[in-house]
């Protein structure tokens, strides 16, 4: 469970993004969150996985607050942000280096998921292309099998004569 408890954020100290949020994300969900650029969604799920803090308020998952980044916490939380950073490594290596910080990592479930999207583990991460790489994370994400799983994704609306007024985005949350 993910809760917000008069949850305060902001960038700028004018300019609040949340101000008093309440908000429980129950156990056995998935929640999206739907919204244009710089709405709030990435922050929302940053400030969840510990990796931004409330400038008020708490968030915690599972009873722990989140900006304490406890091991035991963070082992239960994969959060895959929009933009990513590919390291050099080959697949393998990457889980190698990745898969301890989660007890509950199956490499069965992960070869599974990347034999679904025809990807190979000797391939280089950061050859692939952008897809492909989302892909690989994703499927490392799947085979942590943590109880909350955040992601984060970007959508463009192209066809429009304001285009840059029509950008979103979404989120999702797995509880």
């Amino acid at each position: 469970m993910i809760q917000f408890k008069d949850f305060q954020f902001y960038y700028r100290k004018h300019q609040q993004m949340f101000d008093g949020l309440n908000l429980t994300l129950e156990k056995g969900h998935i929640y999206g969150l739907l919204g244009k650029n710089g709405a709030g969604k990435s922050t929302l799920l940053k400030n969840a996985v510990g990796t931004l803090y409330p400038k008020g308020g708490c968030c915690e998952v599972n009873g722990v607050l989140s900006a304490s980044r406890k091991a035991s916490t963070l082992a239960e939380i994969f959060f895959l942000p929009e933009q990513i950073s590919a390291p050099e490594v080959n697949i393998d290596h990457f889980i190698k280096m990745n898969a301890p910080f989660y007890p509950k990592f199956s490499r069965e479930l992960f070869d599974k998921v990347m034999n679904e999207f025809d990807l190979k583990t000797q391939n280089k991460l950061h050859q692939l292309s952008h897809g492909q790489q989302k892909k690989v994370f994703l499927a490392f994400g799947i085979a942590t099998q943590t109880t909350q799983k955040a992601l984060s994704s970007k959508r463009q609306k192209v066809c429009s004569r304001n285009s840059h007024r029509n950008r979103s985005s979404f989120s999702a949350i797995f509880c």
